[in-house]
């Protein structure tokens, strides 16, 4: 089972690939995923 931080990494990959979005979105993402 993979860990919290591979999910993300896996769930931010599959974000930017599938939206092509900016290292600023990435960003809000990260930070959205911790609250």
């Amino acid at each position: 089972m993979p860990s919290t931080e591979e999910a993300y990494e896996a769930g931010i990959r599959v974000c930017l690939r599938k939206k092509h979005l900016t290292d600023k979105d990435r960003c809000r993402i990260i930070e959205s995923m911790m609250d």
